[in-house]
């Protein structure tokens, strides 16, 4: 909590005012974004949900989905894992086609998920959990 004058605010300021003291990181040097597209999504659609999503995602990129809490983010990347069916579209993972998902399939192609309730600490029955 604090009180800053716009003018003289900065990035860090904010972000350490809603945080804490935040170290910013930066992409290792090491580590390069690729002209290999190792994963595309083409217009995947699911009823009431989301509709003709599309990106490439290439060798070194983090991607990231962000939205406000009902807007289909979480049942677009259920999809994309497998978890949920989706309507229309397809996936391809490193030259692999998938028009429908399964969670082994997704599994094994080296698709994981992080859901959203991962810091509750007690079991969820739901299917995308592994150990």
């Amino acid at each position: 909590m604090g009180t800053v004058k716009m003018k003289e605010v900065k990035h860090k300021d904010i972000i350490d005012l809603m945080f804490g003291e935040v170290k910013i990181q930066s992409r290792p040097k090491d580590i390069e974004v690729k002209d290999e597209t190792v994963m595309e999504v083409k217009g995947l659609s699911r009823a009431g949900w989301y509709k003709d999503v599309n990106f490439e995602l290439k060798r070194g990129e983090v991607l990231g989905i962000a939205g406000m809490l009902g807007s289909g983010r979480t049942e677009l990347l259920r999809g994309i894992f497998g978890a949920d069916s989706f309507d229309e579209g397809e996936i391809i993972i490193e030259g692999k086609s998938f028009k429908k998902a399964n969670l082994i399939e997704m599994k094994n192609a080296g698709v994981g998920l992080t859901p959203e309730n991962r810091k509750i600490g007690r079991f969820d029955p739901h299917p995308f959990h592994f150990g």
